[in-house]
């Protein structure tokens, strides 16, 4: 799907929710691989719809709404209503929200939420997941497959870490490399020839001294 055409099929998704839900819409967003600009042919179109408030109902209507739009099969994403995204855990909400591309409306009132602490707990939560699916993965499932997603989310971490340590939000492989020094960057470079043993280790260990540098004691 090329941009013009990812335009266009934003803009009818757009019309189609605006027709289901009216005023009711407080935000309409597009996030991950597409809103980054690092999409593949096949990647999905991951859409954010926040309602005023949101029940079944509502979600029966959201999927009818899209039943028959081109591309159905790489639609996915995240609705809710706004008071559950309000009190939503804010370690996730830090991603949730510089990951997300604004269409109609704006999560500013939700960002404003999100503190240096919350952040912290993100990236430390994070490296716990990320060792433990290393370790996982190097004892039982021997996956190269697994390791790249385990890259992946190191990748996700490392934006966070970058913006808590220099105040600055990073969307973009490329560019997030660029600013980052040492293993971080070799973390961050590591799907370019992974190992089951080499990455492995660099993964645990990287993950580890994160853990250890923002744990609580």
């Amino acid at each position: 799907m090329r941009e013009n055409e990812l335009k266009e099929w934003i803009g009818e998704f757009t019309a189609r929710v605006k027709n289901a839900f009216g005023e009711r819409i407080y935000f309409i967003g597009i996030q991950g691989s597409r809103a980054r600009g690092e999409a593949g042919e096949e990647s999905d179109i991951d859409m954010v719809v926040i309602l005023n408030e949101f029940t079944y109902n509502d979600l029966i209507a959201y999927r009818e709404a899209i039943a028959d739009i081109p591309n159905r099969d790489k639609l996915c994403g995240f609705i809710s209503g706004k008071e559950e995204l309000i009190n939503w855990d804010r370690a996730d909400l830090f991603q949730f929200c510089h990951d997300t591309l604004p269409i109609s409306g704006n999560l500013e009132e939700i960002k404003a939420l999100i503190s240096p602490l919350d952040i912290s707990r993100a990236v430390h939560l994070g490296a716990c997941n990320i060792y433990h699916s290393c370790v996982h993965n190097a004892i039982h499932e021997k996956s190269l497959q697994t390791l790249s997603e385990i890259i992946k989310s190191a990748y996700f971490l490392l934006m966070a870490k970058h913006y808590l340590e220099s105040g600055e939000y990073i969307s973009g492989k490329s560019r997030l490399k660029e600013r980052l020094e040492g293993r971080d960057v070799e973390v961050l470079s590591a799907e370019e020839y992974i190992d089951l043993k080499e990455t492995s280790a660099l993964l645990m260990d990287w993950a580890a001294d994160i853990i250890k540098s923002y744990g609580e004691n």
